[in-house]
């Protein structure tokens, strides 16, 4: 599980890659980050409406260069 997408590729990624069974490798994301509170820097950050489906798109390619399956991310 994962409680935030892109943690699975930070906390996970070098043992995921050492797997030779990765089509059971299941990912669940708790959350896509859309409920994030104000930026840290108001001036410089802003939450893109995107970003939910933005971290998706990514969990989906980081996922796929690591040999997970797409069906196998639960989102």
């Amino acid at each position: 599980m994962a409680p935030h997408m892109d943690d699975e590729a930070l906390a996970c990624g070098g043992l995921i890659a050492k797997l030779t069974a990765k089509d059971r490798v299941h990912i669940i994301y708790a959350t896509d980050g859309m409920k994030s509170p104000a930026p840290i820097f108001p001036a410089r950050d802003r939450i893109s409406p995107d970003l939910g489906k933005t971290r998706m798109q990514e969990s989906i390619k980081a996922m796929k260069l690591l040999g997970v399956p797409e069906h196998n991310l639960h989102f």
